[in-house]
């Protein structure tokens, strides 16, 4: 099988810069590597030169790198005036892969477009192979601009929720597709040197969220009820980990109204890590007693909560699209958005005096290793074949 991966323009590919659905992306090849050997050519924005070598693993995948110009702003500001009166060229990124694809003379059997919805119809234009639509977000609804168009262009959809399936609202095109991550990844192991740099005791409980640092996320209530339980306990801390980007650049956290809002009302309990590596994720991980997801807007998935409970971590989540899907309440609490800063302190409060503990939480997460993630979306792609 010829396949074409065809990634959005922000973060580049292999995941050397993070980016979840890089980083999804990132354990497919590796396990094509292994298992598959399908011959894929991967569309994405270039990685920094010093990180060339990460290419070199890679036995069936070849990288096509689109470069980013001055005339890309441009060129997209003429592509959006566009589309709002009904037409759409495409941008710049997706228009030089598409010249540069028709230029090696190559073909596709599968074409897979992650999570760029109006890509799709310029794809299945210019290529004869099947499109298939890798959905991470909620970015295909009946509110979308080309909606039918977009349906009309794929021959599958691969939404990563269910709840991202019934947005979409075309069933007989849509497979439920969860992702995964790697579970051997996290590990227990008793972080003594972790607690010792952030002065925390054995006897200290902890709260932490994991994630990009905005609104939306419900950082502001969370924060709010932590600040309102730490009056009455003073043995809990609770960690912020993570940046507003997502990624490692602290002058955009530096610059950041929203974050230094927070940072302005924290106490000496509240711990604002920065962007950590995924692969020293576990370790913050380990020394926590709940996992806090308070988002307000819909969640497409929650790979934050499936990495807590690898770890035998509770959850504290919302009712937001896909988190009630994926967690068992058995494993946590789930609350409802509405009075949402004195939900998470009711909720916050019976896990710190209930001390209940998860236990392996890993036999009922084998579906969601990237192993298993692969193999569905492997699979899946072979309905087309």
């Amino acid at each position: 099988m010829r396949i074409l991966i065809v990634n959005r323009c922000v973060l580049p590919l292999p995941a050397v810069q993070g980016g979840a659905v890089e980083t999804l992306i990132e354990s497919y090849l590796e396990e094509n590597d292994k298992k598959y050997h399908d011959e894929i050519d991967v569309v994405s924005v270039p990685i920094p030169t010093e990180m060339q070598k990460k290419i070199k693993k890679y036995k069936y995948s070849n990288f096509i790198y689109i470069k980013n110009k001055s005339i890309n702003s441009l060129y997209n500001l003429c592509h959006r005036t566009i589309k709002k009166l009904g037409k759409y060229i495409g941008d710049y990124f997706i228009n030089s892969a598409i010249k540069e694809i028709k230029n090696s003379k190559k073909e596709y059997d599968i074409i897979v477009c992650e999570n760029e919805p109006v890509y799709v119809m310029l794809l299945k234009k210019h290529f004869k192979g099947k499109v298939v639509l890798h959905l991470h977000n909620d970015f295909l609804n009946r509110e979308t601009p080309f909606y039918e168009d977009i349906i009309q262009s794929c021959d599958l959809i691969l939404p990563v929720s269910n709840y991202i399936k019934k947005r979409v609202n075309c069933p007989k095109k849509c497979i439920t597709t969860y992702n995964g991550i790697d579970l051997k990844l996290f590990k227990n192991n008793s972080n003594s040197k972790l607690k010792k740099q952030y002065n925390i005791n054995d006897k200290d409980f902890i709260y932490s969220y994991i994630g990009r640092v905005s609104k939306d996320k419900g950082i502001n209530e969370l924060t709010d009820a932590f600040i309102k339980l730490n009056d009455k306990y003073k043995d809990i801390k609770l960690f912020i980990i993570g940046d507003p980007i997502g990624s490692p650049n602290s002058k955009v956290a530096e610059k950041d109204y929203f974050y230094n809002s927070l940072l302005k009302k924290k106490n000496n309990n509240m711990i604002f890590t920065g962007y950590i590596d995924n692969k020293k994720l576990y370790q913050y991980i380990d020394i926590t007693n709940v996992q806090v997801i308070p988002s307000i807007v819909n969640e497409a998935f929650g790979l934050v909560a499936i990495e807590a409970l690898a770890m035998d971590k509770r959850l504290i989540v919302t009712d937001a699209g896909a988190l009630p899907e994926i967690t068992n309440k058995k494993y946590g609490r789930i609350v409802k958005r509405e009075n949402l800063t004195n939900n998470l302190y009711t909720a916050m409060e019976e896990e710190y005096l209930n001390r209940k503990k998860n236990k392996n939480c890993l036999n009922n997460l084998k579906q969601f290793s990237k192993e298993e993630y692969a193999k569905r979306l492997h699979d899946n792609l072979m309905t087309l074949k």
